[in-house]
């Protein structure tokens, strides 16, 4: 009689502990796959800047046009500002319009973007994780690792990772849908939408294309998916090369050159680009790149081999296709892009943005060593199954193990950038000296007050947007002239000093008004108090009132006064026009030299216009 319940008993216990086995594995990869998300999360949180930067002015100038000028020629006009090199970023530039026009040009926002789309990435992969095999949910730890390695993140320009981000998302979201069960006219058109919307990111956008091609003759070989929707998919993929092709031809933004593009490519030179790219992931230094060839080759090998197994042998791909799929899809980025760019200077491979692509063949072959392992369990009784499950968990700890190195570089590289961005800046802030317009050290970027965004800069001064919002941008000069109009306010009497304005953007001063035209103010001149000594500082005056305070001095390189040639007597402020309301007004200079007020000639008039 109690036979049987202590049987049922002994049962129930069993179960009991395969549940709660089973929930603390679920436990341990939430509290993995969060770990590396909260650490994306933090390092946007430290390195967020409210301005763009860079490239980003590809973006950002057509919402800007559209403000100022109440035109949207930008958004989708063949212009040269609107579109560089081969990349249409139509889609961008429709994802970035309602934020960057109705939420004052602040670009914080698009680093949290760049968060929710990793994130999306690794739910859609989690989901075709899920269908290939439950057993695999561990396998979720180490793509974490890689989809939330921030190396080609923030520390860069926020639209380029937006676009690359992006990129990959739709990519497989393409997977996951045309994989579902049955496919509907809804997810047909979904997909189709969303290869369209991948193709107008980036060029490697097309990718999504044949990522849907392959997909559907697989479904359609099967017998699971009705003609027309491989057909309509083919057609539409003609029709969209055919725009593109189109667009960038008007544009002329490819210069096709066989010799460069084409025969380089099949040479060693384009393999090595290729190798290259396949191991962007890991970030070994631009001086160890020839490692990374290394484990670019290694990649190829093991996707070569995975592909006989999962084809030639087991003669199953029902479970592994989409990880063949993404192994394919990141080779085939690489070519894309080797032909496209390895011509170019600079560009070797090994750019870490190309990241986001490339990863693709790492996680496959990640997913596929696992599936490996699943089947060398299975069969115990073959030779060699311990080196052989030695051999696959070597691999996957290399994965891990070469990723630390890209942990470690994000963080270089975004505290690099974070400075660069912060003395970019500055130049646009009232607190700076002349050393930020010296910009040896990135002469891409050039120097701020001659590239064309600085329109758009003053335009946000104006309207109090983007960086100019921020109470704290100016902070330090606000303190200044609060404290300079507490001893004006206390020494009514100002001495008279030696000094003269000299020049402003140029023009010799004179009796006559100065008309400024430009985007910035260049005032030159010296000053030096009653007893010809130097001053600790000057302040610009505007209207009677303090705009702002300078203490850059440097000496004279002229002779015409033989007691200003060798002391710190000259200034060479520069500001942005936008500072000044349009109109005319007097400016003057007071200097300051422990609490003595120094003034020098009458005030000149500027018309800004």
């Amino acid at each position: 009689m109690n036979k049987p319940e202590i049987n049922h008993n002994l049962e129930n216990y069993g179960n009991s502990k395969s549940y709660i086995s089973e929930n603390m594995k679920k436990i341990i990869i939430f509290l993995a796959v969060s770990f590396f998300s909260i650490h994306t999360l933090v390092y946007i949180l430290q390195f967020r800047l409210n301005f763009p930067f860079g490239d980003d002015n590809h973006t950002y100038s057509f919402a800007y046009e559209y403000l100022s000028t109440g035109s949207w020629d930008g958004l989708f006009g063949i212009t040269e500002i609107s579109d560089y090199a081969s990349h249409l970023i139509y889609s961008l530039k429709l994802l970035a319009l309602p934020n960057l026009i109705y939420n004052s040009f602040d670009v914080v926002n698009f680093y949290y973007l760049q968060w929710i789309i990793m994130s999306l990435t690794l739910l859609l992969l989690f989901l075709i994780l899920k269908k290939t095999d439950k057993r695999l949910y561990w396998v979720l730890i180490p793509i974490s690792a890689f989809i939330y390695c921030p190396i080609y993140n923030t520390g860069y320009w926020i639209f380029s990772s937006i676009m690359w981000l992006m990129v990959t998302l739709c990519i497989v979201l393409t997977v996951y849908l045309l994989n579902k069960e049955k496919i509907t006219n809804s997810i047909f058109l979904s997909s189709v939408s969303i290869a369209i919307f991948s193709t107008f990111f980036s060029l490697i956008g097309i990718i999504a294309w044949l990522a849907g091609l392959i997909c559907l003759v697989k479904r359609n070989n099967e017998g699971k998916i009705r003609k027309k929707y491989l057909a309509a998919w083919i057609a539409v993929t003609v029709i969209i090369g055919f725009i593109f092709v189109l667009l960038v031809t008007s544009l002329n933004v490819i210069q096709f050159d066989e010799e460069t593009y084409l025969v380089k490519f099949f040479s060693i030179e384009g393999i090595s680009f290729v190798t290259t790219y396949l191991a962007t992931s890991y970030r070994f230094g631009t001086e160890n790149i020839f490692f990374s060839k290394i484990i670019g080759v290694i990649t190829l090998i093991l996707s070569g081999y995975f592909f006989y197994y999962f084809i030639r042998i087991k003669k199953n791909v029902q479970e592994s296709y989409p990880w063949l799929l993404f192994i394919l899809l990141g080779i085939i980025s690489g070519i894309i892009i080797a032909i496209g760019r390895m011509g170019l200077e600079g560009h070797d491979g090994n750019e870490s943005f190309y990241k986001a692509v490339s990863q693709f063949s790492q996680i496959g072959i990640l997913v596929l060593v696992s599936m490996l392992m699943l089947e060398i369990k299975k069969n115990r009784t073959k030779k060699f199954t311990n080196i052989k499950l030695c051999l696959c968990i070597l691999i996957i700890i290399s994965q891990m193990v070469f990723l630390i190195p890209s942990y470690y570089a994000s963080w270089v590289k975004a505290e690099h950038y974070y400075d660069v961005k912060n003395v970019y800046v500055d130049c646009y802030s009232l607190t700076h000296g002349t050393e930020c317009l010296d910009w040896t050290e990135y002469p891409r970027f050039a120097l701020p007050f001659e590239r064309n965004e600085v329109h758009a800069v003053n335009f946000w001064l104006e309207n109090k947007m983007s960086i100019f919002s921020d109470t704290n941008f100016n902070q330090q000069n606000r303190h200044d002239l609060n404290k300079f109009r507490t001893i004006l306010e206390n020494n009514p009497d100002i001495e008279f000093g030696f000094g003269k304005i000299e020049r402003i953007n140029g023009q010799l001063v004179s009796e006559q008004s100065i008309v400024i035209e430009e985007s910035f103010v260049n005032i030159k001149g010296w000053i030096l108090d009653e007893n010809k000594s130097p001053v600790d500082s000057i302040f610009l005056m505007i209207d009677n009132k303090p705009l702002l305070k300078y203490d850059d001095f440097v000496s004279r390189e002229d002779k015409k006064h033989d007691y200003v040639s060798e002391k710190d007597s000259g200034w060479n402020i520069i500001f942005l026009s936008g500072y000044i309301e349009k109109g005319c007004h007097e400016i003057g200079i007071i200097g300051l030299s422990n609490e003595t007020l120094v003034k020098i000639q009458e005030k000149i008039e500027v018309c800004r216009i």
